[in-house]
């Protein structure tokens, strides 16, 4: 029997001393069948000498070249070109066991859309930088946050669904799925592994969940992006329009009111992490486009919105929040 083609889609921006590793663990997949697309974002170092070197030793590696247009582009180039029946990602900076995929496809039965694993995840911060007591420790809850909770074929319920982290390098996903939507990245902001996930797990049926397999090795990094999303950045404000996409997504799928309860939950997350992360001068803002967004997608009554509107202009704006839209009624 034929084996599926699964296609690795690889966005390369900056990451060349650590690019060589990543791709070498994805060419030693013990999974055979795979077209390994790499695009080069722009990067301004010499990851394009590294890509067109494995390009050159295995035909499986094709690499697309781009100005700089950020991550959520540089995927979104390769879910064009993409033509493997699974589709899975890993960051250039991260690497993966050579098992990994061959694991997954064992599981990836007709009546599953996506398999998920596990991750190790790797501070390579120096120990001379002053918080990093505080970055083992972040290590620890990460492994947590993207570790699997659930063993075998799980539907996707509103539980699961909150408790699945919302990342994409540890999973595979049904590719007919994603085109069958044309499920792409928000180009232009971040956080787009977030708006993604939502759009595809509203859209699936079930997964499987593969327990106990530690395969994605995810790297943090004092100059990565991720790490950035957490200091004070304007960029936090990104966050609130993951709330306009989840509800674009269940108005499109007929289950706005089914959900209505955890579109609830979700909007409040997302606030709040909003208003943790921009700098303080940004608030008024962050206010004013949530207030919109909340009045927008409807998440409680407009009693209940005039109140949390007299009550939100301060700093503790994300637990008046978190009471609004917990109150039961």
């Amino acid at each position: 029997m034929t084996q599926p083609l699964i296609s690795v889609i690889v966005p390369v921006y900056g990451t060349e001393p650590y690019l060589a590793k990543c791709l070498a663990s994805i060419c030693a997949q013990t999974y055979r069948n795979l077209e390994i697309i790499c695009v080069d974002d722009g990067s301004p170092d010499a990851s394009i000498d590294i890509l067109q070197d494995f390009a050159s030793r295995d035909d499986r590696v094709r690499v697309i070249r781009q100005a700089n247009q950020g991550q959520a582009a540089a995927r979104n180039a390769g879910l064009f070109v993409a033509s493997g029946e699974w589709v899975t990602f890993v960051d250039s900076d991260d690497w993966i066991e050579s098992g990994a995929y061959e694991a997954c496809m064992l599981r990836a039965s007709d009546e599953v859309d996506m398999v998920m694993f596990d991750t190790c995840v790797h501070n390579v911060f120096p120990p001379e930088n002053p918080f990093y007591a505080a970055i083992q420790d972040n290590c620890k809850c990460l492994e947590h946050y993207y570790s699997v909770k659930y063993d075998g074929v799980v539907n996707f319920s509103d539980e699961v669904i909150l408790n699945t982290n919302v990342c994409v390098w540890n999973k595979v996903f049904r590719a007919s799925v994603l085109r069958k939507y044309n499920l792409l990245f928000p180009s232009g902001r971040w956080y787009e592994d977030t708006s993604f996930w939502y759009g595809f797990c509203f859209r699936s049926r079930s997964a499987y969940y593969l327990k106990g397999s530690a395969f994605y090795h995810y790297q943090q990094r004092e100059d990565s992006l991720t790490h950035a999303t957490r200091q004070k950045t304007v960029r936090a404000i990104d966050h609130l329009e993951i709330i306009c996409d989840i509800y674009e997504v269940l108005k499109s799928t007929g289950e706005l009111d089914s959900r209505r309860d955890l579109l609830a939950g979700l909007a409040n997350s997302y606030i709040r992490e909003a208003c943790l992360y921009v700098p303080e001068d940004m608030l008024p803002k962050v206010m004013k486009r949530a207030w919109a967004i909340v009045k927008k997608v409807g998440v409680r009554n407009y009693t209940d919105l005039e109140y949390i509107g007299k009550v939100c202009q301060n700093k503790s704006i994300w637990y008046n929040l978190s009471r609004f839209f917990h109150r039961s009624k």
